[in-house]
């Protein structure tokens, strides 16, 4: 989190340090608020990545095919296919674990 924000990974470094110590404190208070019981908290943690993960899927795909950020190296029109097809796997799943949570 901290190299992400732009503060550097040094661990002598006092704002990396902080960094660790929000993570360590935000999953204390999930872990508090679930009240300590994991099978919650993981059924919880993978309802919420099923969703997640299209969203990301899609932000690196239009950045993999980006020619102004990658150049040269974007994707071919093989790797977009099979890109898409990923992206569209992943939605459908996540259409799947809505439909059963809600249902």
């Amino acid at each position: 989190l901290s190299d992400a924000l732009g503060f550097g990974s040094d661990l002598s470094n006092v704002l990396t340090r902080f960094s660790i110590m929000l993570v360590m404190l935000f999953g204390s208070i999930v872990a508090i608020w679930f009240g300590g019981i994991p099978i919650d908290l993981i059924v919880f943690a993978q309802g919420i990545t099923i969703f997640i993960v299209p969203t990301i899927g899609i932000i690196l795909f239009i950045t993999a095919s980006s020619k102004e950020i990658t150049g040269d190296l974007r994707n071919n029109p093989i790797n977009k296919v099979i890109g898409v097809a990923g992206i569209l796997l992943l939605v459908g799943l996540g259409l799947q674990n809505a439909y059963l949570i809600f249902n």
